[in-house]
This record gives C-alpha cells, structure tokens and sequence, in this order.
C-alpha cells in the first residue's frame, strides 16, 4: 500500500474518533460517505493560475534537478487553492509518445511575491506569487537513447476566469512541456543537457497606447543558442490536475475571436517578440488580462535538440496620461538648442575653461521626479559628467550643467555620449535618450612678439665700440596666458661670453624683460 493512502486512511479514523466523541451514535461509514461527498478524493483542482514552466539542470554523475514553476493570482485565489506539497510529471518518448518515467517534484520553500521593476509601482489589482515544486533524479544513457528525444509534461487546471482572449479560461487548463535530448548524441558520444532557464518575472503590468516590454529571455548553462517565438498555450486535457499527464498531442487553448498565439494582445502596432533577445514589444490599445505563451527552442551546432515554453499573463490597464521628458542644450552665448531623436547628434565646439553647458530637461506631467546619466560611447570612465544627476521639476523644468575638462587626452578625437533622462512614472518609467558629441578645437596659435630698446634706429647697423660697455633691454610678449622662456641659442657651439655677451634665461608668462650687454675686449 501507497504511503499516500496510509496517511488518508489515518485521517478517516482521527475524524472517525473525534466525531464518535460528540456523537456516539455516528458510524465510521457514514463519516467515510461525508468525507467523501466533500471531495477528500477528488484530483486536485487550482484555479487562478497564471502561467509555468518546466526546467531542467544537470548536476553530474547523471543527476538531474526538475523544476516545475506556477505563477498564481494572489488576489483572486487562496494560498492553498489545490496545491499540495508535491507533484507529478511525466517523461514521454518522442517518436511515438511512449511513456518512459515518472517523478515527484516537491514544494520548495514559501511562495515569493514578484516585484514591479521599480519601487512604488505596484498595482492594487495584479499581484503575482512563484511556487517552485524541484525534485532530482538520475537518467542513465541506456534509459535515454532514442535519438529522436523525449519531452516533459505536466498538467493543471485551472486558467485565471479573468482572462480575457481566451473562451471560458475558468474551465481552461495548462499544460507545461519540456523536449530534451537523447543522452548519446548522433556522433555516438555521450551528450548532457541543461534546459534553457527563463530569467525572473518582473510584476509589470501595460497601459493603453504605451509601449510596453517583457523580458522573456533565458539563459543556457551549456551555452547552446536559443531562439525565441509567439506560440498556442497548452490546454490540460481535463477539468481536473491529473496524477500522470497523459502523452501528446496537446490541444491548444481555444481563443476568443481575433487573437491567436502570435496575436494575443490586440497591439496598435505589430506585437513581436525579438527571436535573439525574447523582449516582447506591444502596444496595447484595450485594457484586460491577456495570456500567451513564448518558447525557447535550443539549437547545438545548429541542429535543434530542444525547447521549453513558458505561460504567462499580461494585464493592461486604462493608466492616467504622462508625458516623456523632452531634453535641450543651452551652450554660453548661443541660443537654446532642442535635441529632437534617439540618433541626432550636436557637435559642441570648445576650448579649454569652458565647462558651464546646461541642459535642460522639461516633463508636461506635473510633480514628476528625473534621474539624469550619461553612458559613454566611444570611450571609457566618467570623462564628461552632470550635476546635479536627479531632482525635481520646478515648473515642470529640471536644469543640470553639463561638465567638460579643460583638456583631453586626444584633442582630435570627437567623444560622443548619451544623455538618458527618466521620469517615475509607472509602471516603467519615461525614458528618453539623447547624443551629444564634443569636439575639442584647440586655442588660435599666438606667436611671441621679441622687442629690443637701445637699438639704432630706421635699421641702422649696430656699431661696437671696445673696451666699452653697451646695453640693450630685450622684451619678449604673447598675446594670450601661455608660458614664454627667453634664452640665447647655444646649439651651434656659439658662446655668448667669448664675444662679451652677458645674458641670463629668463622664463615668465604674458610679459618678460631681460638685459643685455656687451663688452668687446
């Protein structure tokens, strides 16, 4: 006998017992009829279930960790709403669905909450819990040899009633599958697997005539390529969760007029789900709760050895108006510059101690808070910065400075960055992103300017008298700051003091005088 079936037989005669205790006259059938008039043996039934995935992970020495994911309505199901502590899947053949394995995946600490990407932006009607059942068994090579594959399965019932593109979701069920490969490749040598692993839900929900993103992306443990698509959610094949899910063919959900497994969500513009990065892109243009299902199919030196799909819900909501903040350039003695796409670009022309250029960042929406970065392009580290980085509007204007050093390490190099500015608003903030490059041009060259007093004048010839001393006062200047050295020019092996000359270098900025004398012997 079933431990299973111990446990409930002890539960009869305990309730046996303490009915007898208050009621002498009850007989144990009767407590038995009872029990099971009010379902004690009926297949377990969860309503309100969002969506699921099946994974798998290899762990060595041919172990296996199995992973089966709910994701369930806090708000409109009970916490225990037909889950047990443990669940059933079944391993089947692909070639021709022949039953392989069963195994016994058991609850996995406490349900977890998801979160919203950004704090403050949950919403008071969606709310999304994870309940993780693992179990670990070993798949030896001669158990899992066909080299067509084999598929994980698993069943419940049943579908959130509140979905909206699908007929009777109350009575609709789910069913989650996994292929995997044979464990002997085609070369004949021995081949592991771990499944693609769908990274976390973030609880975000769409508003109407927003453009709205879900990451469906996954990770490969093996670092197989993966490619993502639209597909039918499953239906369970019947009303009740199954104690061994029955073998494909799986029908798929029946949709409510107008949507289908690559249009789910009636979107103004064509929804799609990039098959590289599995970010979903829609505009909804209807509020509701719309499920769909994205797979994963797992490719190895480009033959497919599997795939795993994941179910999930998507609620769009009627959400107030915002508005993106808009971003403009004000640079010193120039009027006010409007940055007005993702690709423009404006070139700031520049010279060192210019460093005051202000951005200014506008938001139609009243009482919003913007955060301010800047992410490089063509270079590295925090070469140009803004400050501040974030505040709040005042009257609906934010200004920051845009800081540049003086000087850069390539004065030739044009350095391109992008300035990206967000708002709080929810459920995903506004974003905007603007590029801006700066262009070094170095300062006019300005050529020293050497004077000499106490020369003839009108060009006349210099006449030396010897034996007697003649001076002269030798003025260098510049039109600009920079640094001036004053010096005889040695380099030819002339000697100044051979010839009497008596001069000392002399360095300075902007203006130098030196004397010079000479006394012929």
């Amino acid at each position: 006998m079933q431990p299973s079936i111990f446990k409930h037989l002890n539960c009869l005669f305990n309730t046996f017992n303490a009915f007898r205790k208050y009621r002498p006259d009850t007989s144990f059938l009767c407590i038995i009829a009872l029990l099971f008039a009010i379902g004690i043996s009926a297949p377990a039934k969860a309503s309100h279930i969002v969506g699921g995935n099946l994974q798998m992970e290899y762990m060595g020495n041919s172990d296996y960790r199995f992973t089966l994911m709910y994701f369930r309505d806090v708000l409109n199901g009970s916490a225990a709403s037909g889950f047990s502590s443990e669940v059933n899947v079944s391993i089947y053949r692909k070639r021709d669905n022949q039953f392989v394995r069963q195994l016994t995946l058991y609850k996995s600490g406490t349900d977890s909450v998801l979160a919203p990407s950004f704090r403050g932006c949950e919403s008071y009607n969606f709310k999304i819990s994870v309940i993780q059942f693992i179990g670990y068994d070993k798949l030896e090579v001669q158990d899992f040899s066909e080299l067509g594959g084999y598929y994980i399965a698993s069943n419940m019932c049943c579908r959130n009633s509140a979905i909206s593109n699908i007929r009777n979701p109350g009575q609709s069920g789910n069913t989650f599958t996994l292929d995997f490969p044979a464990l002997i490749g085609y070369d004949g040598y021995i081949t592991r697997n771990s499944s693609p692993a769908f990274k976390p839900f973030k609880a975000d929900y769409g508003c109407i005539d927003k453009e709205f993103y879900i990451d469906f992306s996954a990770t490969d443990k093996d670092g197989d390529s993966l490619a993502y698509a639209l597909t039918d959610p499953y239906n369970s094949q019947s009303r009740q969760t199954t104690t061994t899910t029955p073998p494909a063919p799986y029908q798929n959900i029946n949709w409510v007029p107008g949507y289908s497994g690559l249009y789910p969500i009636n979107s103004r513009k064509l929804i799609k789900i990039d098959p590289v990065t599995g970010i979903l892109a829609v505009l909804p243009v209807e509020s509701g709760l719309f499920v769909l299902t994205v797979e994963v199919k797992e490719y190895r030196k480009g033959r497919l050895i599997g795939n795993v799909r994941r179910d999930y819900q998507v609620l769009i909501l009627a959400c107030p108006g915002n508005y993106a903040p808009h971003i403009s350039l004000d640079i010193k003695g120039q009027t006010q510059t409007a940055l007005t796409g993702p690709a423009d670009t404006i070139h700031v022309t520049t010279k060192p101690g210019l460093d005051d250029f202000k951005l200014s960042f506008t938001d139609s929406t009243a009482n919003e808070y913007l955060s301010v970065k800047i992410v490089p392009v063509n270079y590295t580290g925090d070469l140009f910065s803004i400050s501040p980085s974030s505040g709040s509007l005042n009257n609906r204007r934010f200004t920051a400075s845009l800081n540049l050093p003086d000087c850069v390490q390539d004065p030739a190099k044009i350095y391109i960055f992008d300035v990206i500015v967000s708002d709080n608003d929810c459920p995903l903030h506004n974003t905007v992103t603007r590029r801006i490059a700066v262009k070094y041009v170095p300062p006019p060259v300005n050529r020293p300017y050497i004077s000499v007093s106490g020369l003839p004048v009108n060009g006349a010839p210099l006449e030396i008298t010897p034996f007697k001393t003649q001076s002269f006062l030798l003025t260098a200047s510049i039109a600009d700051t920079n640094a001036l050295h004053l010096s005889i020019d040695s380099s030819d092996g002339f000697s100044p003091a051979l010839l009497g000359i008596n001069f000392r270098d002399t360095s300075g900025y902007r203006s130098i005088s030196v004397p010079l004398s000479i006394n012929v012997t």
